[in-house]
């Protein structure tokens, strides 16, 4: 425990003039521009002032002045009511019902990553000759046709580009895409 040093305030004097404990402690503190020699804490231990005045051997005695006990409360009372009894049926009815959901959960996840594993591997047959259905075109422009791989390339990061052709005779078009832009496989 650190010692606060005080101005000359005579705690004694203070409280036989009338002020009370508290207010004479408050008056032997340092005001708060003063050096403090420890930070302040809280606890239920004894602060010792030394006590300094007009008598010399009020000098020599130290004033003990003791703290108030320090309670821990939490800030709002928790609800102190009895909760009811939850019956054994109603609990396994819950458990059963969460079981439920999971497996509710579980089985669309099942669903997609099926769907995705059907899509890779049509994407992975897909070569020069097969049929797909594709969109091509930006934004407005866009539409999907049905076009046939004219070629297949496999980028380093392990992406595909695909070089098809739709349509017929002069107004045939040949665009290259992406994986993402072929939306069925028609024929490998």
């Amino acid at each position: 425990m650190g010692i606060i040093s005080a101005p000359a305030v005579n705690v004694e004097a203070a409280v036989a003039a009338g002020a009370s404990i508290q207010q004479a402690v408050q008056a032997a503190i340092p005001a708060a521009s003063a050096p403090v020699a420890a930070p302040a804490t809280i606890t239920n231990e004894p602060v010792v002032l030394p006590a300094t005045g007009a008598a010399p051997e009020a000098a020599a005695t130290p004033v003990v002045v003791e703290a108030p006990a320090v309670e821990n409360k939490p800030a709002v009372e928790p609800n102190t009511a009895p909760a009811e009894p939850v019956s054994k049926a109603d609990q396994l009815k819950a458990k059963i019902e969460a079981l439920n959901k999971q497996i509710e959960t579980a089985s669309k996840k099942r669903e997609q990553l099926e769907a995705l594993l059907r899509s890779v591997d049509l994407l992975d047959g897909i070569k020069s000759g097969s049929v797909v259905v594709a969109k091509v075109g930006r934004a407005e422009t866009a539409k999907e046709v049905v076009a046939t791989v004219v070629g297949v390339q496999t980028l380093g990061s392990g992406d595909k580009r695909f070089k098809i052709y739709y349509g017929q005779g002069f107004d045939a078009d040949t665009v290259v895409i992406q994986e993402s832009q072929i939306l069925d496989v028609r024929q490998v």
